[in-house]
This record gives structure tokens, sequence and C-alpha cells, in this order.
């Protein structure tokens, strides 16, 4: 199946499934090598779609022989982003579903008669002695065309001694000899490419299709911080008290539970003493229950929702798409520079303008909790030595990548309201002379 003959079956699945998109040249390129049976790491930025690369895939093959109901088996790290994702490809029609502990056996002879396009499972999932049956049965040997590892990344994030069940994921590669191995991530550096391709047994001759994971729509500012909230945050509290009907949405990344729940009441005891609704804010930690940690979500998804601020550990945001955040903020310094750059990505996933500022305190910056590359990254923006963008991008090149258009000497200002220096990080706008400004910081009172 070559690349036309994808693009254009893509376009009658159009009739059956509800996409509202056109494919990506990268997207093409990723399933023109796994039509071909050919194993693919992708390395795509938030907002490629880089789930429609093993969600096309079984409907492809539909097309070209309907006597088999094929299947993409998807290998996902957390509970949340699978129904996250099967509500997602639900509203398109695509019927998906999750392996669960304590399934029906309605929903298991369902999965066995090939009533579902894309099976989503965690590692753990792996391991058990029904599904191993079940997977190397006659039906499901012939139905099965894909085996897809998403947020890839988490296999060298987390190591085996997090997550040990991620080793399981190469011992269902031989229940699946000829099936193509897809590996798709937004967020990765050389080392952990090879981390992957170790730990799914991919040679260098697989396809690789990396791009730059740019997100230029996104404004960046570090700035040195006192560890001081009540004061460096007043300018947020300031914003939460206006009309609800202008608030943007919000997310606040802390280090630690502690520190969610510092600046949370904090916030929630300014909006009390002002009289106003604290149902505008809340928190999200590994520490909440399940039942609320689906409400949560559900709520900040939902555009009509009261809820516009969370405050938030890294638990909250692999591969959760809320479209409309404008406003990332991280008191104190990420643990890495993927951690970074993927809790970054989560605001203007639409596409629109988003600000992302870090607030760098000094306990943040030691080594036995940030990694090397992440306090190289903050101390370089902190004395204004160089593009932040730049220096992040930098060091997430990976073998294969475009080559990115970026310079170490940043953007160059070009005297007008397309200026991309403006738009940049602040040391890119620092150097501007046309004095334009992003306008969403003026917009949300950022100092």
């Amino acid at each position: 199946m070559d690349e036309r003959d994808i693009s254009e079956t893509f376009e009658s699945l159009k009739t059956v499934y509800d996409f509202r998109f056109h494919l990506k040249t990268e997207q093409i390129a990723v399933l023109h090598g796994l039509m071909n049976k050919r194993n693919v790491f992708a390395l795509l930025p938030t907002g490629y779609g880089k789930s429609m690369c093993f969600t096309l895939p079984p409907l492809l093959l539909d097309e070209l022989d309907w006597n088999i109901q094929h299947v993409a088996v998807v290998v996902s790290p957390l509970k949340s982003l699978m129904a996250d994702q099967v509500n997602t490809l639900k509203e398109m029609n695509i019927r998906s579903i999750s392996i669960e502990p304590d399934m029906s056996t309605e929903a298991i002879a369902g999965i066995k008669e090939g009533m579902f396009s894309v099976l989503f499972m965690s590692p753990e999932s792996i391991r058990s002695k029904l599904w191993r049956e079940i997977f190397l049965s006659g039906s499901m040997q012939k139905r099965v065309c894909l085996l897809a590892c998403d947020e890839a990344h988490c296999i060298s994030e987390w190591g085996e001694d997090f997550r040990p069940a991620y080793k399981e994921v190469l011992h269902m590669r031989s229940m699946f000899v000829d099936v193509p191995v897809l590996a798709a991530t937004a967020t990765c550096d050389e080392k952990v490419r090879k981390d992957i391709f170790t730990s799914l047994a991919i040679d260098d001759e697989s396809l690789t299709v990396a791009v730059v994971p740019d997100r230029p729509n996104i404004y960046l500012d570090i700035r040195e911080s006192k560890q001081d909230h009540e004061k460096e945050l007043r300018w947020l509290v300031d914003y939460l008290l206006r009309d609800d009907i202008c608030l943007k949405k919000i997310i606040v990344y802390c280090r630690s539970v502690t520190s969610t729940a510092t600046l949370y009441n904090h916030v929630k005891d300014c909006l009390l003493l002002q009289e106003k609704s604290v149902r505008i804010i809340d928190m999200f930690h590994r520490n909440i229950d399940e039942e609320s940690s689906v409400r949560i979500l559900q709520s900040f998804r939902n555009n009509d929702s009261e809820l516009k601020c969370l405050f938030s550990t890294v638990a909250f945001g692999m591969g959760v798409q809320i479209p409309n955040v404008e406003l990332v903020v991280h008191w104190g310094v990420p643990k890495s520079v993927l951690c970074y750059w993927q809790e970054v990505g989560r605001g203007g996933r639409d596409g629109r303008s988003a600000y992302a500022i870090c607030f760098a305190y000094g306990r943040s910056l030691v080594k036995t909790i940030t990694d090397e590359k992440m306090i190289t990254v903050m101390k370089s923006s902190l004395q204004r030595k160089m593009c932040i963008r730049f220096s992040v991008l930098e060091l997430m090149r990976i073998k294969g990548m475009t080559v990115s258009h970026l310079q170490e000497s940043g953007q160059n200002c070009t005297g007008n309201e397309k200026c991309q220096a403006s738009k940049c990080c602040t040391f890119c706008s620092m150097k501007c002379n046309c004095g334009s400004q992003t306008s969403i910081k003026n917009e949300f009172g950022i100092p």
C-alpha cells in the first residue's frame, strides 16, 4: 500500500468515521511504514495526531480485506489515558476498549469476536494468563495487525524498578512475530530513544519519523524565585478574582503533593476572603481517589465547566487532551528537560497562543531531585545566555530527526506584528527592538 493509496483510503473512511482532519505528511509516512510491515519509531509533537498512527492501520486494512476484523493492540501506561482515548475514539465512531482486571464476560467475548478495532492495555495486563491465551488463539493471530507502545518514553523514564511489567512488552512481541511495532511518543531525547529501541528489540533499520518537537505558539518565561508564593503569585490570585466568564484555563505544576496543597489552599483562602466561588480551582495528585480523578479530568476538559485553574503534580497530563489551556505555571523546576517540555506542551493544544512561566527557586535546582541537564537549561535561561527554546530542543535531538530551524542566537526581530522574537521567550524578546510583546502576558496580569 503506497502513500497515495493510504490518503485515498483515508478519505473514503470519512464517510464511515467522524474524521474532521487531514493526514499530515508525517502521519502518512508512519502509516506507510506500518502498512508495509516495517517497525516504526514516531516522535511527533503534540498536535500531530500520533494516536491516529495506531488507530488507522486496522481501519485501512479492513478496507482491503473485509473478511478480517483487524485490531491494533496498544500498550499504554495510565488507566486515565486509556479511558480518555477510548472516549475520544468513541466520538469518531471507532470501537475501542481498554482491558481491565474486572472485565465482564461480554466485553471479553466481544474482543474475541473482533468487535473492536483498537485494544488498549497496561503493561501489567500482558502478564495475565487469560490474555496470553486469547492473543495466542488462531483468530487473534489473524486479526492483530499492529503492536503499539504509546507514550513510549515511559519505558526509559519509569524503568524496570518502578514499572517492572514494561519488560513484558518485549515478550508480547514474540506472540506476534510478523506484526509491525510502533513506538510513539511526543517526548524523547537520544538516550531515551536508545532505551526504547533496546526494550522493544527495534533495530536501526526500522523507520524513524521524528520531528523537532517545537511548540512555537507557546511563549517561554523562566524567572528566579524566592519561593514566596504569596508575593510571586499574587497576580494569579488577582486574575482568578475576575469575572468567571473571562477566565482562561490554567495548569499550575508543583514538585510535590505538599507544595500542590499549599498553593491550592492559599489561593482557596484568598478566593473565600473575597467571597469568590472556589469551584473555579481544584487540585490533582497521586493521592486523589479514582472517582475524584475522573471527575476532575472530565470537568477540566468541559468547555462550560466552572473549573478554570488546576494545581497539580506530574500526575496530571500524560496524553490528556485539554485543548484550550492558555497558561502553564511551574512552581519549581521540573525534574528533567523532557518533563518540562511535556508539561509546557499542555498549553496551546488548540493551536492558539499560550504562555508558560517557570518560577525556579533554589531548592528545586538541587541535583538529587533535578536532572543536571534541566539545571543547566534553567541557569542558562536565568542568566539570559541563550534562547530558552533552542537550549531545550537541542537536548531533544535524536538520530533521524528533521533538522531544527532554530539557532543558538534565538529568533530575530522583524520589526512588525509578525515578529517571532517577541513571541519566543524571555531571552529573545529581551533583544527585540519592535517593542511587541505577547498579549497573553498582559491578559493574565503577569508582571
